[in-house]
């Protein structure tokens, strides 16, 4: 099976792209059964029935693994590219049928904390990662993501599977996970992901070409009625291809995640939340030259590995079919309610961000207050000294005090340089969006305008 660029399709002709979006949860030493869910994947995307134009992937936080993933499927993907980024890399990469001309990757102002090293937000380095490329004689923006998760649910859990060959005599099998579940409740991260939504939103307006065909696929970590899904959709202009497919399964909303069906659910969220959440998405723009329209968006892979008893990952791959046509140039309209939809994004992104502000305040002021505790530990402990102390206390209290330091200089970092950053980050996009929302204001009142202008005309 080959994938050259086959013979110039008719400039007039209409064309399909596939594309496939999954986080494969590839964490090493970490998520279960990584190797052998690697391997399936690879079998999946190489002998599967669908062939792909292109495929986004998410965590793959291992180098061994992107490397065998990409060397397995370069008979149907024999272009591919993975984006450095932090201390353990970006997680993201990029399968391609056509060769990918042009890259770029962004990283996130603010990603979680360093301290916080079970959710590994902060060292992953994640971001958004861009290619060019052309399908078909179409010129394509490539964009894929991966927003940072809510940590509440960042937690060991357990799920339970079937175990057994015998059908009818499987036993439950209990095991212990570990992986992020989405959590919109007390969420900690929230300006961090309204930074995130937004420095997205920003990187495709100023990246796309007008004569691009956009497709942005990822892990976005949000439900379709949070805030980073309205910023990234209505700001930046894209349309959700699930709610663009007029296909739709019955009994479902596109559940991506936490789902019933999957091996690896916390049987917990299940209680609460037993239909799982829909946070992986495959988003498109059509260009000056092209229109763009969802023939089919679905979850393709079956339930279960193939002859195994687990799935392919804890999230479930994601397909789009869409149809890209050519048309003429026109100028691009605006009506005043594309126009309201990203000020009201703009709007509540404009609020989060006044509520990450309090909240970086709130935390210098903890660093700091803990720093003055354990600094008066430290001069407590130079009090001591001056005792007649027995050799065994002396160095147990020298081990504290060693420890003791440590701690100072670090939440003295966070109080100071880390905080700064983070404020500097929150504010940023608070500005921008301000300065935003003063231009949408003013095109707002004017198409209005414009509007009740042409309704006088004709009556």
């Amino acid at each position: 099976m080959t994938v050259p660029e086959r013979a110039q399709k008719d400039s007039n002709m209409a064309v399909e792209v596939k594309v496939l979006t999954l986080n494969v949860w590839g964490i090493p030493g970490i998520s279960k059964d990584r190797e052998a869910r690697m391997e399936a994947i690879v079998q999946q995307l190489v002998t599967g029935n669908e062939e792909y134009d292109f495929v986004f992937l998410q965590e793959v936080w291992s180098k061994a693994d992107y490397t065998f993933i990409a060397s397995k499927v370069n008979k149907v993907l024999p272009y591919s590219h993975t984006f450095y980024s932090g201390c353990v890399g970006s997680g993201l990469c990029v399968l391609s049928r056509s060769p990918i001309t042009e890259v770029h990757y962004h990283r996130f102002a603010l990603n979680g904390y360093p301290h916080k090293l079970l959710h590994g937000d902060w060292w992953g380095g994640k971001g958004v990662a861009l290619c060019r490329t052309v399908r078909h004689g179409v010129p394509m923006l490539l964009a894929t993501t991966h927003f940072i998760s809510s940590p509440q649910h960042q937690r060991m859990g357990v799920c339970v599977r079937l175990c057994g060959s015998v059908p009818g005599k499987e036993v439950e099998e209990k095991i212990p996970i570990f992986h992020a579940e989405y959590n919109p409740q007390e969420d900690e991260y929230v300006h961090h992901r309204l930074t995130q939504a937004f420095e997205t939103s920003e990187l495709i307006r100023f990246a796309k070409k007008t004569e691009e065909v956009l497709i942005c696929a990822g892990d976005f970590n949000c439900i379709p009625t949070d805030f980073a899904y309205r910023m990234v959709k209505f700001y930046a202009g894209l349309v959700d291809t699930y709610t663009d497919s007029p296909c739709k399964t019955p009994g479902s909303c596109g559940e991506t995640n936490q789902t019933p069906a999957n091996s690896y659910t916390n049987v917990k969220t299940l209680i609460t939340n037993p239909s799982g959440n829909r946070i992986d998405y495959i988003f498109y723009q059509a260009s000056s030259t092209h229109k763009v329209k969802t023939k089919l968006c679905d979850q393709p892979w079956p339930q279960r590995v193939p002859q195994r008893d687990f799935s392919f990952s804890d999230h479930e791959a994601v397909r789009a079919i869409i149809t890209i046509t050519p048309v003429k140039d026109e100028d691009a309209t605006e009506n005043i309610t594309e126009l309201q939809a990203q000020t009201d994004a703009l709007l509540e992104g404009a609020a989060v961000c006044e509520q990450g502000l309090k909240k970086v305040a709130c935390n210098r002021r903890l660093y700091l207050t803990l720093a003055g505790l354990v600094l008066g530990l430290e001069l407590a402990y130079l009090a001591v000294l001056s005792l007649d102390l027995s050799l065994g206390a002396l160095m147990g209290l020298s081990v504290l005090s060693m420890a003791g330091m440590l701690l100072l200089a670090y939440l003295l970092h966070m109080g100071t340089v880390f905080s700064h950053l983070e404020y500097s980050g929150v504010q940023a996009a608070r500005l921008a969006i301000k300065c935003h929302l003063e231009k949408l204001t003013e095109r707002n009142a004017q198409v209005e305008q414009e509007r009740k202008h042409s309704s006088s005309f004709i009556k």
